[in-house]
């Protein structure tokens, strides 16, 4: 029984740590618009798409990524304004 509930908080701590990493501000601002276009760009390699139009889309797909966590700061900063 107490292996049982020692694995249970060992992968509760697993679980904290990855919610900590995620919430911080290099992985929403760097890490996961990276990411994005990484998925994007080896998901029209994998498909057979030609190369301009996976370079192209990876572009747009970075910057959509990118536009939205500005915009999203925007909105939040308008909605309560640091005075």
């Amino acid at each position: 029984m107490f292996r049982w509930i020692r694995t249970a908080l060992e992968w509760l701590s697993h679980f904290e740590t990855a919610q900590a990493i995620i919430h911080t501000e290099f992985f929403r601002t760097a890490f996961l618009p990276t990411a994005i276009a990484v998925l994007t760009g080896t998901s029209g390699v994998l498909g057979g798409v030609p190369a301009m139009w996976v370079i192209m889309a990876t572009a747009l797909a970075f910057g959509g990524a990118i536009q939205a966590l500005l915009r999203g700061d925007e909105l939040r900063e308008r909605k309560k304004p640091i005075k």
